[in-house]
């Protein structure tokens, strides 16, 4: 299933700058994917220009309620929406650094994706992963709240 800027925009309960997924190119039963372009005018830059790794699993955390949003009837009738989510925790991260700061600069395409792992509902554990130029170079496990409303 493919959604373009303005079909996802409406879904997610960000704001503007923080909305920072804004498409999904694969959707399955229990895994999705995404290609986000650094934007060098979003908040994910530190004073000095860097890209600040963490800000991935904010992108992470935004495809996660995407894929649920968009694998849910409810929402794909019109009839209900994400009212609230959140990142409750990060279980594990794992960084190539190298790989990392060679490849995340405004411009750049990152390839993201998640699998499911368990739903607890309203909480959601997501197995995330990033990588650029063919190179993997972030795996994390998330933990995830969010709440719809009809």
């Amino acid at each position: 299933m493919s959604r373009t800027l303005l079909d996802v925009a409406s879904l997610l309960p960000h704001r503007g700058q923080m909305a920072w997924v804004s498409s999904i190119e694969r959707t399955g039963a229990e895994t999705s994917e995404s290609e986000v372009h650094l934007d060098s005018a979003l908040p994910y830059w530190d004073m000095d220009g860097r890209f600040i790794c963490t800000a991935v699993l904010e992108m992470l955390a935004q495809l996660a309620a995407l894929h649920f949003l968009l694998t849910d009837p409810q929402v794909l009738q019109g009839s209900a929406n994400l009212k609230e989510a959140f990142m409750i925790g990060v279980n594990q991260m794992e960084v190539d650094e190298e790989v990392f700061h060679r490849h995340c600069f405004p411009g750049q395409p990152l390839k993201i994706g998640m699998e499911v792992v368990r739903v607890l509902s309203p909480m959601v554990m997501i197995r995330g992963w990033v990588s650029s130029g063919g190179q993997r170079f972030l795996d994390a496990q998330i933990k995830l709240y969010g709440r719809s409303e009809v």
